[in-house]
Order: C-alpha cells, then structure tokens, then sequence
C-alpha cells in the first residue's frame, strides 16, 4: 500500500460556492455569448473579444498577456471600471441620440450597466464603476454637487460589503488606484488650463489625455511593484493608444453580440469593424512593447513600491493653488523632490538585503524548474552565489527564461550569476537562457563549444558579449570550485567531438559535488556517452541524477545506472509528443531503487544538502536522509 502523506500546514476555506447541477440564466447568456464570439471572431481572435466583453481572459494565449503587460495594457484584458465606463458611455449616447431626456437616460444607462455587471458576476472592479456611475447619476438626477473623491470612497466601502475579501487582491486595489490617478492626473491638468498654463485645442486635447494616463500609471505603479515585481513605463504611450481605441472596440464588440442575438445577417458586418479594431490593439501592445525600457523588473519589491508610492503622492496629491506661476512652481519643486527620492533609492538599492528565500547559509541548493519539455536548473551556493544550468525551452509564444526561470531568480532577489552552464545548443535547454542573461549577467559562461548555425545560438552568444563574462568552452576534467562546492566536466573531450556527433552527444556533462553530496547532471547525452564514459570510469556514484533527454528511452542505459547508483532521480519533462519518459526508463529506475521526482507532475524539485544530510522537497513529498562518504 502507499505511504499515507505526511499532515502538514492547515487548510483554510475564505469563502464556498455551491455548485449547480445545470447552468444557471447567468452562465448560459454567457456561454451563448461566447459561442457567437468563436463563430464570429474565429479563434484567432476570440479570445481577445471575450476578454473585452465577457470577461473570460483565462482562455487567452499567454504570449498575448505577455505582450499587454510589457505594453502597459493588461488591464484592457480583464473587465474593469475602464469597460463598463466605455459601455455606460456608449448607451448614454445612443439614448441621448433616440431623443430619451437626460435624466431617464442617466437612469436607464445605470440599470443596463447593472444588468451587464450582475451577467459578470460583480468583479469589484466593475462594482466600484457601477457605484461611480450610480451616485453620478443620482447627484445629476436630483441637481446635487458632487463632492470631490467621496464616491471613490463610497464605492471602495460598498465593494468591500458586498465582498470582504477583495481587500487582499490585487485587482480591486489597482481598480481604486488607477480611478484616483485618472480623476487626479484630470484634475491637475484642469487646473492648469484654469490657470491658462495648459496648451488649448487638438494638442491640449492630447495631452490632457495623456495628463489622465500618466495619473493612472503612477497611482498603480507601487501596486503593481509590490504585488507583481514589474512597472511599465510604456503604458505612458501605449494607453494614450489604446484606451481610445479600446472606447471604439468594446461598443462595436457589444453591438455584435446583441445583432447576433436579434438581427444574425448584420452582426459580421460589425464584426468585421471590431476584429480591426481587435488587430489594432494587438498591434498597440506589440509596438509599446519593443521599446526600450517598456517594463521594468524590481529585485526588491518593498523598497520599490515605498520609493514609487512617495513619487506618486509627491506629484498628485491635491493642492490649491489658483496662479499659473504658483502653479508651475509647486508641480517643479514636487517633481524636483521625487527625482531627489528616486536618485537616493538608486544610490541606496544595492545595500538593501533582498528576500531570503529560505536561504540556509553552508547549504547547497539545487531547484529544478518546471519549464515544459526542457531543463532548467538554478542552484544557491553555500554562501549564496547562483549557478544556472539550461535555461528551458524557447518556442512560438513561450520564453521558459522569460516566464519561469527569470521570475524564481527575481523573487530569490538575485542581482548576477556567478556561472551559467549550457549543457549543448537545442532549443529546449539553450532558448530560454538569452533572457536570463539579460536580466542576470553571468561572470562565467560554460558551453560546448561547438559552433552552430542556428539562430538561436547566434543570440545566445551575442546576449553573452553583451553581458561582459567570460566564455569557456567545456571540456572534460575541467575543475571549478565555487563557495566549497565543486564542479567538474566530464564530457565533452576534444577528441568526442572531434567525432562530428549529434549535438545531444556533445552535452556538457557536470558533476555537483558538496561534502558526501554529488549530483550527476548529464544534459541530453545518451547511449553512446553513457558507455564511453562507464568504460573510462567516468560516472561516479551519485546521491541525484538528472535524468538524460527527460527520460527518453535513447539514454539511461542499464550501465550507467549500475555505476551511478543513485537514490534521487529528477526528470524535466513537459507535455510532448515523444512519449518521455518512456516507461521503459522509468521501469529501469524502479529497479534500480531510486526515488523519481518528476517536473510535469510535481513542479519544481528542491533538493538541499549541507554536505551530511540531503532534503528533498517536491509537490506534497519531502524527505530527509542521511549521507556518507563512501554512498552518496
């Protein structure tokens, strides 16, 4: 019988839904509604439309959430006060063009953005557009000023009533902070114009619109550091885009979806207009995206949103003075403060400690990362330092060393690499690491060595030029000692490659060594490799193997195992069409007693050593054990 798992931590329930046995009125307008989207939009751009209408981002490919959140725009990707004001806009004109009074307008744009709220199910963000718009029109109804940010406040209450927890998302919070950075970068510009220090016409048009974006990016950039790790200046100008056309393409996404309900002949003429406007966006998010600097990352997410929180207040806070003069001076000293905080930060910000991570000092570190269908391996040295082995794949729509392998280093607050090996020049363990280098220069970098005409090699080595590093090329008994822990080469040797073998057979193959811990780290290397080197005494026995080409049948042969002997077995396999690990390999580990952890099923495999005693950590599976010199 299994093992009963190990009772560890507590569970806590916030909040329990019932679920039905069949759909309800709401689900079922909104799986119609997404089924017209399909056949409307096809699935190119489907998804895109449902997440401006309907609500249903999750179902967007992740290259286009990268590209929005580098550009500045996610927002648009989820339904926001942004959507539901576009709509509330859009029906107020349509009404006030069939000649409906102003105040039922008001009221029966208010109960239509209801109804299309509740269809949602009440996100707080289109909650707080819908308390907004509410007390808007009632002030308007009953001829009553309103008070200058007390229906911010009186939405942000009414949003935590209807569902306390939203305090502790992100969402809701930068829903608030973008609405007061709009109504306070207005307001400033307002005031400027007022005061006639404020460009009239088409350019004062622009850039009052583009006063109000720059509100939102600063309010939400503290947020957005602190719950994310990112900011994107880009969104500067790419909202300045974005949001007007976005004004256009979720009122022409509406209409579709209410001709396709009762007018089905006219709804692709007017799909046809929103699936350009859909292109456009898309092209907004690929262009503000490119530029330089377009998204900033930040080590410590403390200290940046402290210095962007002081930036923002700095420059919108209100005030109240009323002469142009006055005007321009106290908007100068302010950003005059701020540029004075932001330089103390940068002088500052190598001296603040980053996160610990659960770092042990004198232990070693061995994470591996789930990646998909590739390697990538980040290891913490006893006193800290970094090593990177692989950097996973890089495919159409997904950079593992974008996505996976520079986020686990930035959270782990790491500044640069003291090494970074590439076990051989297939995408699916070199793709990924030309944006780990980037964010992560590394002092050394081991590879082959072998030349190859492939694109991605080319970047790999342009990115290591850049990075200012030395580059050496691996060859078997090479010897490097890092914070106590060794690592040796064992392959390639001149005379391998001399061969012209296939580049799997090239794979730099590594040995960890800490105290009585080894880890053997052979790349893809395979059959052939295996038997040169147990033929030449080279497999040492082992505590952790990394098995070779994610379990595929071409390596792992009977020899090796028997001369590496291992007791932790850790495959990087992702979902693939080649069938690893192939059930032959994991029946060869089964017997050879070693304990197989897997990438695709238990995510990232965490193995610590202080050179005496080995912890591995896995999904629900952690297991201690005690080594000795003799067996590893």
């Amino acid at each position: 019988l299994p093992a009963r798992p190990v009772r560890q931590g507590r569970l806590v329930a916030q909040r329990v839904v019932e679920l039905a046995r069949a759909p309800g009125p709401r689900a079922r307008l909104r799986l119609a509604a997404e089924r017209r989207i399909v056949e409307l939009f096809g699935p190119g751009r489907a998804a895109l439309a449902a997440a401006l209408t309907v609500g249903t981002g999750d179902q967007l490919d992740a290259g286009v959430r990268r590209r929005f959140a580098r550009a500045g725009i996610a927002h648009l990707l989820a339904i926001s006060g942004l959507h539901v004001g576009i709509l509330a806009a859009a029906v107020l004109l349509l009404l006030r063009v069939v000649r409906v009074g102003a105040d039922r307008a008001r009221l029966v744009a208010t109960a239509l953005v209801a109804l299309y709220v509740a269809l949602l199910g009440a996100p707080a963000p289109a909650v707080r557009a819908l308390g907004l718009m509410a007390l808007w029109a009632a002030a308007r109804v009953r001829q009553r000023p309103v008070v200058l940010w007390a229906p911010l406040a009186v939405t942000a209450l009414a949003v935590t009533a209807l569902d306390p927890f939203a305090v502790v998302e992100a969402g809701p919070w930068l829903s608030f902070a973008g609405a007061w950075g709009c109504l306070a970068g207005a307001r400033h510009w307002s005031r400027l114009g007022r005061a006639r220090a404020a460009p009239r016409g088409k350019v004062g048009a622009v850039l009052g619109g583009a006063a109000v974006s720059a509100g939102a990016t600063l309010a939400t950039a503290p947020l957005s550091a602190l719950a994310f790790g990112t900011m994107a200046p880009a969104a500067l100008l790419s909202n300045a885009l974005a949001v007007p056309l976005a004004g256009v393409v979720v009122p022409a996404l509406a209409l579709t979806l209410a001709l396709a309900a009762v007018a089905p002949p006219l709804a692709p003429l007017v799909a046809g207009a929103a699936g350009l406007g859909l292109e456009g966006l898309d092209r907004v998010a690929r262009l503000a995206g490119a530029l330089p600097l377009a998204s900033l990352a930040f080590q410590r997410r403390m200290l940046a949103a402290a210095v962007l929180g002081v930036i923002a207040w700095l420059v919108l806070r209100p005030g109240h003075d009323r002469r142009a003069a006055e005007l321009r001076r106290r908007i100068a000293s302010r950003l005059a403060v701020a540029a004075a905080f932001a330089l103390a930060a940068a002088a500052w910000w190598p001296l603040v400690p980053g996160p610990s991570s659960g770092y042990r000092p004198g232990w070693l570190t061995l994470h591996f990362l789930p990646v998909g269908q590739g390697d990538a391996i980040a290891a913490r040295t006893p006193a800290g330092r970094w090593v990177v082995v692989d950097g996973g794949p890089r495919v159409a729509g997904f950079d593992a060393g974008a996505s996976v392998v520079a986020p686990f280093l930035r959270e782990a607050g790491v500044r640069r690499l003291a090494l970074a090996v590439v076990s051989h020049g297939d995408a699916d363990h070199l793709g990924g690491l030309p944006a780990v280098l980037r964010a992560f220069p590394a002092s050394l970098v081991l590879e082959p060595g072998v030349a190859l005409p492939r694109p991605a090699y080319r970047r790999f080595l342009a990115v290591v030029a850049h990075g200012g590093g030395r580059w050496h090329a691996a060859r078997a008994g090479d010897r490097l000692v890092l914070d106590g822990v060794t690592l040796r080469v064992r392959h390639p040797d001149s005379a391998w490659l001399a061969r012209g073998a296939p580049v799997n057979e090239n794979s730099v193959v590594l040995t960890v060594e800490y105290g009585a811990f080894r880890a053997l780290l052979p790349g893809d290397a395979g059959l052939a490799v295996e038997d040169a080197l147990a033929a030449a005494g080279g497999v040492p026995a082992v505590t952790l193997l990394k098995v070779a080409h994610h379990g595929s049948r071409t390596a792992t042969g009977a020899r090796w195992l028997a001369a590496a002997a291992p007791r932790i077995c850790v495959i990087s396999v992702g979902p693939n069409g080649y069938g690893e690990p192939a059930p032959d390999v994991l029946a060869a580990l089964a017997r050879a007693r070693c304990a197989v952890y897997r990438t695709d099923v238990e995510g990232t495999v965490t193995v610590e050593t202080d050179g005496s005693v080995a912890r591995v950590r896995a999904g629900p599976r952690d297991t201690t054990f005690t080594l000795s010199r003799g067996q590893p």
